[in-house]
């Protein structure tokens, strides 16, 4: 296959399990789509999430072993933002892309921002592995 797809489904499983899922789902897809909740969001499903930042979801997916194609935070769409008088809401969603990494892989992958503001201070994935450490 070229792709697998899911949504709201990795953030209700421990680190290891997520890197074994995604593991996994590289072995018969060339990328992983993924999306689940994130930090932001203020209301959970009363179940049993683990609300990530961003930083968090792509520190352990360097620590899996994964190339991180893509990476960003996003608001789903709704109406009601569509309305002048509607207020911007903050991103509540993480949305990542990754594949299996190269073996002798040494470029630096910028990661994606979503907001203009954010542009100014991208920082590249040799950031994320001095946080993570």
């Amino acid at each position: 296959f070229d792709v697998v797809v899911s949504q709201g489904f990795l953030d209700h499983f421990q680190d290891g399990e997520i890197i074994a899922l995604l593991r996994q789902q590289l072995r018969v897809a060339r990328h992983v789509v993924f999306s689940v909740p994130n930090r932001a969001r203020t209301r959970g499903d009363g179940g049993d999430e683990r609300l990530l930042a961003r930083y968090q979801w792509d520190c352990l997916l360097l620590r899996g072993g994964f190339e991180i194609v893509e990476s960003c935070d996003y608001r789903p769409f709704l109406l009601r933002n569509l309305l002048p008088f509607g207020r911007r809401e903050t991103p509540t969603m993480y949305l990542a892309t990754v594949r299996k990494a190269a073996a002798a892989t040494s470029r630096r992958l910028a990661v994606v921002r979503t907001t203009p503001s954010d542009t100014e201070d991208a920082v590249t994935i040799d950031d994320v592995w001095r946080r993570a450490a």
